[in-house]
């Protein structure tokens, strides 16, 4: 099995031990169980080690993006990005951070 797409990881995960459950969306896992995915995901395509910050309004991830980020690469960052309720990124002359925030069951999810 090739797990170096992310989608393909989050389906294995989701599978039973014969492999048969269909697999799940990140979004109906509780966000403690999304952020741990998304660390993963983040981790495995940039090399670095995410921040996670708790609050009472959710989960915010952060991670440094190094500037020799490759086109696969980029591509595994986006698809974490996109099961987040919140993402963005923040540029400064030393480096370039993207951040998503996973929002606590009864906030506003996506808009």
């Amino acid at each position: 099995m090739d797990i170096s797409e992310p989608r393909t990881l989050l389906r294995a995960l989701d599978n039973d031990a014969e492999g048969e459950a269909a697999p799940k969306e990140l979004a109906v896992l509780d966000p403690r169980t999304r952020a741990a995915a998304l660390v993963g995901m983040l981790t495995a395509a940039t090399g670095g080690q995410p921040t996670v910050t708790h609050a009472a309004e959710g989960i915010r991830i952060e991670t440094v993006l190094p500037d020799d980020l490759g086109p696969a690469a980029r591509t595994a960052v986006l698809l974490a990005l996109a099961e987040c309720s919140r993402y963005g990124h923040e540029r400064v002359p030393e480096h370039t951070t993207v951040w998503a925030e996973l929002a606590a069951p009864g906030e506003r999810g996506r808009p």
